[in-house]
């Protein structure tokens, strides 16, 4: 159980950081779906 805290504490920021990371990333391909998602859903 030591260890695996350890690693706990070791991993925690950097997961935070890779998570906000990616979150970011994410809301960008999100916003740009939505961009081409209404795009060709107001296209005749």
């Amino acid at each position: 159980m030591k260890a695996l805290s350890q690693n706990e504490v070791f991993c925690r920021p950097l997961i935070n950081i890779c998570g906000k990371k990616l979150f970011f990333q994410r809301e960008k391909i999100v916003k740009k779906i939505k961009k081409y998602f209404f795009h060709f859903a107001t296209a005749p």
